[in-house]
């Protein structure tokens, strides 16, 4: 998650791929920086897996 935070606070990240797995945890890490700087992303494609992995790929959007 270290690497993924630092590109998304440098605005290096242009896609990102998340797996979302049905666990609950009541934690974990964040991949995003705590800057509150706001990183638009666009859905771009999702997929469910056979055991119920979602698989979603965003897309940065440029702020204009």
């Amino acid at each position: 998650p270290t690497l993924a935070r630092t590109l998304l606070h440098e605005g290096l990240a242009d896609e990102l791929r998340l797996m979302i797995m049905p666990v609950i945890v009541g934690g974990g890490k964040t991949i995003f920086p705590g800057d509150g700087a706001l990183r638009p992303l666009s859905l771009v494609s999702t997929a469910i897996s056979g055991t119920g992995v979602h698989v979603c790929t965003y897309r940065a959007v440029d702020p204009a």
